[in-house]
């Protein structure tokens, strides 16, 4: 009772293409006491290749019916959703410091627009090659200045690239519209580009080929859910690679491509890792002792003191009575200040506060900003001075540690952005190959 397709797709795969396993020579096999003996057989669940009679393995044992209907970030390769990944990043105050301090040393960067250094080498003695390759950097620089369309919330780079690094260290999740022109080759140098528009990444879902693969070419790669189900296909940026298979039609495709970055890409999932997500267990631990903290001092889930009545107070009524008299006078602030009698007899006993603060705390805030490549030092957090360490020398500790790990953390963050995002597309989507 196959159905045709798959009948003729086992008939193709069976007959067609037969599968042609690897070799087993027994010398290195089964040769020899004890030894691996010969490994099973493999049973291809993909169709072998016409060249080789093998299948190509795949990228990692994804669900099947990965394409279909499903929130992006709720399939279970995530330790959490991006709601909750959100949501602990702007309720967490050293999460949010964190966050903040690595935005901070990329926006805190001057940017430039500079040539490559076969340009630079050929230009030496080239005045007129020198102006002519100024005047196109001057376009480059413009469009860059503000690189979206919604030039209202994003009226400089600045804004623009602190906004993507929030997706970036949150959700691990950078979702760019390649925006084409109304009309075709009105971008800058006749390029199909009209504007970077930055996208809410947790929006938008990976699809996946039979290998496990982001699909290239004018298969859709990405799909943006809004309100439950999908809405907008979107494609993989396209590339000189793809431009060969695609051919003329390529024009069909100009405003679907769509540039997805990650930070911690890994074999075993089509999504990143966040610095949120890698602390997740400390910020949860962190939220919970601030919100302790807060309920301290708003409801006093645990009494100041334990007051044992006189003899005249014995029943339960008369208890409960003397108990809500004070405790109405305790929520006035000006009743604490004042003298209040008790039944003759009575027994006050003062409870020790709680420690609002210890060094649990160093140690969460130590765990959270080493997710984020930080030291509690770089977000302001000072440690404790041993008795053989003065206040100057632990400030000096703190300035050289924060030094040092700028240059580890900001550097890969750049040499990221710059290959995916700006040399893409000043040398591809641009065609200014010595920029």
């Amino acid at each position: 009772g196959l159905s045709p397709l798959v009948a003729s797709y086992s008939q193709s795969y069976s007959v067609n293409r037969p599968y042609s396993p690897l070799p087993r020579p027994p010398a290195v096999f089964l040769n020899g006491a004890f030894g691996p003996l010969d490994p099973i057989q493999a049973m291809p669940i993909d169709p072998p290749r016409e060249d080789t009679g093998r299948p190509d393995p795949r990228r990692f044992q994804y669900p099947v019916g990965w394409n279909l209907v499903q929130l992006p970030g709720t399939e279970g390769f995530r330790l959490t959703d991006y709601g909750t990944m959100r949501s602990l990043a702007d309720d967490y105050s050293i999460a949010r410091a964190c966050v903040e301090k690595r935005k901070s040393e990329v926006t805190g960067l001057k940017w430039d627009v500079i040539p490559t250094p076969e340009a630079e080498h050929a230009m030496a003695d080239d005045e007129k090659a020198r102006s002519d390759w100024e005047k196109r950097r001057a376009k480059v620089v413009e469009f860059f200045s503000h690189p979206d369309s919604d030039r209202a919330k994003y009226p400089t780079f600045g804004a623009w690239l602190s906004a993507l690094l929030e997706d970036r260290f949150v959700i691990d999740a950078v979702a760019v519209h390649v925006v084409p022109p109304r009309r075709k080759g009105a971008g800058p140098f006749g390029s199909d580009v009209a504007a970077l528009n930055l996208l809410d990444g947790s929006a938008i879902r990976p699809m996946l080929t039979t290998l496990g693969s982001t699909p290239r070419g004018s298969a859709v790669a990405y799909q943006q859910y809004e309100y439950g189900v999908p809405r907008v296909d979107l494609l993989s940026v396209i590339n000189g690679d793809d431009l060969a298979e695609l051919g003329e039609p390529v024009a069909n495709f100009r405003a679907d491509q769509l540039i997805y970055s990650m930070e911690t890409p890994r074999s075993k999932s089509p999504y990143g890792m966040s610095c949120i997500e890698k602390s997740l267990l400390p910020i949860q631990v962190g939220l919970a002792r601030q919100r302790y903290r807060d309920l301290y001092y708003q409801d006093g889930s645990i009494p100041g003191m334990f007051v044992t009545p006189g003899p005249d107070i014995s029943t339960p009524q008369q208890i409960r009575q003397l108990m809500e008299s004070l405790n109405a006078m305790a929520g006035d602030v000006g009743s604490k200040h004042r003298i209040i009698v008790l039944p003759p007899g009575s027994k006050a006993d003062p409870i020790k506060p709680p420690p609002l603060a210890d060094q649990a705390d160093e140690w969460v805030a130590a765990e959270v900003t080493m997710a984020f490549l930080l030291t509690p030092m770089d977000i302001g957090i000072t440690p404790r001075v041993s008795a053989i360490q003065s206040p100057g020398q632990s400030q000096e500790l703190s300035n050289v540690n924060s030094d040092k790990g700028s240059q580890t953390r900001v550097e890969p963050v750049c040499n990221d952005l710059k290959a995916v995002i700006f040399d893409f597309i000043i040398q591809e989507k641009f065609g200014q190959k010595d920029m």
